[in-house]
C-alpha cells in the first residue's frame, strides 16, 4: 500500500491524474475542503464519478467549505479495518471519517477534527456561494473529544 496525503482540492483534481497508475490498495488522503459535497448536485456527483475511476482509496476529512457527510442523504457509516466512516454506497472508494475517531492506517494512528470556522462567511453570502451552517463541530461532538482524548468534562 502506497499512502499520499494532500488537501483543499475544492473540487479540482487535476493534480491527482498521476494517481491513474496506483491499485486499488492504496490510500490517498484529502485534508478538508474536498470539493465533492459542496452543490450538493451535478457538480459533486461529477467530482465523485472522477475519484471513483482512479481506483484508491480516498479517505476525506470534512472542511468548512462543503457539508458534512453525516447530514447528507445517502451516507452511511461503514466499518472496516482502518475504523468507522461515512460512505456513500455508489462510490465505494471515497470514505469521509468522523470527526473526534482516531484512526491507524500504515501504523500511525490520529485523531480527525474536521471544519473550521469560515472566516469568509460574509463574502460567500454575499456572492450567493455555499455556506454550511454545520461547518464547525457540533457541541456533542466537541465534548466527546474533549473528554474522551484529554479527560475533560466540558461544562455545558
Amino acid at each position: 500500500m502506497k499512502l499520499y496525503v494532500t488537501g483543499d482540492c475544492h473540487g479540482n483534481f487535476g493534480h491527482l491524474g498521476a494517481l491513474r497508475l496506483l491499485d486499488a490498495e492504496d490510500v490517498v488522503i484529502l485534508l478538508g475542503d474536498v470539493g465533492v459535497n459542496y452543490d450538493l448536485g451535478k457538480r459533486d456527483k461529477g467530482a465523485k464519478d472522477f475519484l471513483n475511476r482512479l481506483g484508491p482509496t480516498f479517505l476525506c476529512v470534512h472542511g468548512n467549505h462543503e457539508e458534512r457527510p453525516e447530514n447528507i442523504l445517502g451516507y452511511e457509516i461503514v466499518e472496516n479495518d482502518m475504523g468507522s466512516f461515512y460512505q456513500d454506497a455508489r462510490y465505494p472508494n471515497i470514505l469521509f471519517f468522523m470527526d473526534g475517531n482516531a484512526y491507524t492506517i500504515d501504523g500511525r494512528t490520529f485523531l480527525v477534527l474536521g471544519g473550521a470556522y469560515s472566516v469568509d462567511k460574509p463574502w460567500r453570502v454575499a456572492n450567493r456561494w455555499h455556506w454550511f451552517e454545520s461547518e464547525q463541530m457540533d457541541k456533542a461532538t466537541q465534548s466527546h473529544v474533549r473528554e474522551a482524548w484529554f479527560g475533560k468534562k466540558v461544562q455545558e
